[in-house]
């Protein structure tokens, strides 16, 4: 299984820098507010191991854990903050789902998703 979503930018956390004098954690990218993947966690190989998706400043999508095959191993869908997740899955190492929660009712998970647009953030 591919990276979750691998059209999207991904950049070593390291290599953001942050674009406000305040308290507020506003990420940026060569000058710009930073909308993408921040990874934050690899293998010894290099590879992926955590990643957080950002949407102009605030983790706003999918947080995703790998295994050292590639394969996801889970994905939260969260607003605002990685501790706010409205989705969790978890699979296994072959990549079959074995748990999957929605942590809000229906209607209110469609709400999010369309408030945040979040629509592009459910397609693999």
């Amino acid at each position: 299984m591919p990276f979750k979503q691998p059209q999207k930018i991904r950049i070593n956390f390291d290599d953001l820098e942050y674009m406000s004098n305040t308290s507020e954690e506003k990420l940026g990218y060569k000058g710009q507010l930073f909308t993408g993947y921040a990874v934050l966690d690899y293998f010894l190989d290099g590879k992926i191991s955590y990643e957080k998706e950002y949407r102009y400043v605030e983790i706003m999508g999918w947080v995703n854990e790998y295994y050292p095959s590639g394969n996801l191993q889970s994905e939260k869908l969260c607003i605002w903050d990685s501790t706010n997740s409205i989705l969790l899955n978890e699979y296994d190492q072959n990549g079959d789902l074995i748990k999957s929660i929605m942590a809000t009712s229906p209607e209110k998970f469609e709400e999010y998703v369309n408030k945040f647009n979040l629509l592009d953030s459910l397609i693999n």
